[in-house]
């Protein structure tokens, strides 16, 4: 879970800033609103919500944000388990959405 705000809505989803330049899209297919409601009504811009990390596409340059309570892999000890291993490679310093990248494109140049 990650604490975002709400920066855009569009008919195809919602668009949350996770943090200073980085932003997700949670598709209107994940919010499980009723069929035909526009997402505008459910969230509001600059308005704070929790979501989950669904989906990291480095090459597309794309987060996938599911809502709170979404089913998804993994477990809060995979995280914790991510966080440290990223910390101890790349230095604390980094926050661990930036340390994912990080760590996924040094496995595509193979460093």
């Amino acid at each position: 879970m990650v604490t975002g705000r709400v920066e855009e809505v569009a008919a195809f989803g919602v668009f949350v800033n996770l943090e200073p330049g980085l932003t997700g899209l949670m598709p209107s297919s994940e919010l499980k609103l009723p069929r035909g409601a526009h997402p505008g009504r459910a969230f509001v811009p600059g308005s704070e919500i929790k979501v989950q990390v669904g989906r990291i596409e480095p090459k597309r340059k794309r987060i996938t944000l599911l809502p709170e309570g979404a089913k998804v892999e993994g477990s809060r000890t995979d995280y914790r388990d991510f966080k440290k291993e990223t910390e101890e490679k790349l230095g604390s310093g980094m926050p661990t959405l930036a340390a994912a990248f990080e760590k996924l494109k040094q496995q595509k140049s193979g460093g």
